[in-house]
């Protein structure tokens, strides 16, 4: 059953809010409205909410003059503090004009949804109850009693050096097939909480965004597993991230989706990305392992080949996939226009995401490791790939065992 937290200081808006979500069938006993950031606080503390609808245009108190950036600031703070418990879903909602701006920036830039309310236009409501239909499909999905029939799938999109790596991470691989599917699998089977996991890894039949998605389709609808994980080598955004260190997609788009239109004369490029990032619960895990020092020195120190003098760490943030390989130095800084938070480019996390989101129940979680190997520049070498192929099979193995 959803649980919802509607941070909300204005009757009529309320009252408005409320009548949308019980057209979606959810009723008032499952919805706690508060009237203030204070209130909110406290009950992001105390519970965890499926769904927060936050107006952003909130007092501090009850009582207390309306901050139009009150419910930005709320976002901040649950970014920076861990006392919170984060809700899964968030949408933003707004009469405020002269906030709406500000606000869509901040929420594109959490790829969480914001809705401008107008009460003379019914597009409000049709935006919030599209949105409550997502997301009661999504939590219905992970309430099926359907059984995951593995644990956890791993893709490469390449077999040298990144199925490479994995297949020398120290677990006892074995090939398998599986029929009417050409593709090679390997499988391996750990023992986790007393418990028997298996894993499987295929690589898809070459690089890019269309192979993965077909590999990773079709081995979700073989294996079911409960997670899917992509590993390999990046570019990354310079100053961001250094050689070997894991960067992990959060969120992940096609930097290519959009429009050509004619634009005086001239041809322009509309973006309009469509951006999926990593649910609560992965988020929380990558978390903690990136804060697991000691392990990830571990792992830089037991490379026995040429390695960079910087410490090995994990960088969560927006990554873009796409089609081409990028070595001009330019097209990267146009890709910043798409989200300021840019950490790296690649060709295939967002293939395996989508694939994953879109999946029957039951649908698996989804993640990418990839480590960086260059800055999508012309300063282009293979100096670091074969660390980097391990330094993201290493980590997925850490992960794996001590936070999965």
């Amino acid at each position: 059953m959803i649980k919802i937290l509607l941070v909300e200081d204005t009757y009529s808006k309320t009252e408005a809010i409320t009548r949308v979500l019980e057209e979606n069938t959810i009723n008032f006993t499952q919805i706690q409205v508060v009237q203030d950031l204070r209130s909110a606080k406290q009950a992001l503390k105390s519970q965890y909410f499926d769904l927060m609808i936050l107006d952003i245009s909130i007092p501090t108190r009850i009582g207390e003059k309306v901050k139009s950036d009150g419910g930005l600031e709320l976002l901040k703070e649950l970014d920076n503090r861990s006392i919170y418990k984060i809700p899964q879903n968030i949408i933003g909602i707004t009469a405020n004009d002269s906030i709406k701006d500000q606000a869509t920036r901040q929420f594109s830039d959490r790829v969480l949804s914001l809705i401008y309310f107008q009460e003379n236009s019914d597009q409000w409501s049709i935006q919030l109850s599209e949105a409550i239909k997502r997301i009661l499909a999504s939590l219905d999905s992970q309430d099926q009693s359907i059984v995951f029939s593995s644990f956890l799938l791993i893709v490469c999109a390449l077999e040298h050096p990144e199925l490479e790596a994995l297949k020398n991470n120290g677990w006892s691989w074995v090939p398998v097939n599986f029929i009417n599917d050409d593709s090679l699998y390997f499988k391996t089977t750990l023992k986790i909480d007393e418990e028997a996991k298996e894993i499987y890894a295929v690589a898809a039949a070459k690089p890019g965004m269309t192979a993965t998605a077909v590999t990773t389709t079709k081995a979700i609808s073989i294996l079911h597993p409960k997670y899917v994980a992509m590993i390999g080598i990046t570019a990354a955004v310079e100053g961001k991230a250094y050689f070997g260190d894991i960067l992990v997609a959060d969120p992940a788009w096609d930097w290519g989706s959009g429009k050509w239109v004619n634009d005086n004369g001239s041809s322009k490029f509309q973006h309009e990305p469509y951006q999926i990032s990593l649910t609560t619960n992965i988020r929380n895990k990558i978390s903690a392992i990136k804060q697991d020092y000691d392990e990830l020195a571990k792992i830089k120190r037991h490379w026995q080949g040429p390695k960079p003098i910087n410490e090995l760490k994990i960088v969560v943030g927006p990554m873009a996939s796409g089609s081409s390989v990028l070595a001009d130095g330019k097209t990267i800084e146009q890709i910043k226009d798409q989200q300021r938070k840019l950490i790296g480019i690649e060709m295939e996390s967002y293939a395996l995401y989508v694939s994953a989101y879109e999946a029957l129940a039951p649908k698996p979680s989804y993640f990418s490791l990839k480590s960086v190997v260059d800055f999508a520049d012309s300063k282009k070498s293979d100096d670091f790939h074969d660390y980097a192929a391990y330094t993201s099979a290493a980590a997925l193995k850490l992960f794996t065992e001590k936070y999965l």
